[in-house]
């Protein structure tokens, strides 16, 4: 995830994404694991899938 940052701050990509910059820090350093709304709003924020595909390859009806 760190390499995702691009060079960009974790307090600038926080802003940006509406998330806290303490919980983006601690996911970070491996300290928690980020919940689905963090990691979908880093996803929209960096433009890059954080979350791995299915590795079965077939989709997953909700």
């Amino acid at each position: 995830m760190v390499q995702a940052l691009d060079g960009r701050s974790v307090r600038s990509v926080a802003a940006e994404a509406g998330l806290d910059e303490g919980t983006l820090r601690r996911a970070l350093a491996g300290a928690t694991w980020p919940d689905l709304h963090t990691v979908a709003a880093l996803e929209e924020c960096l433009g890059v899938p954080l979350y791995p595909p299915s590795s079965r390859g077939r989709k997953t009806r909700l």
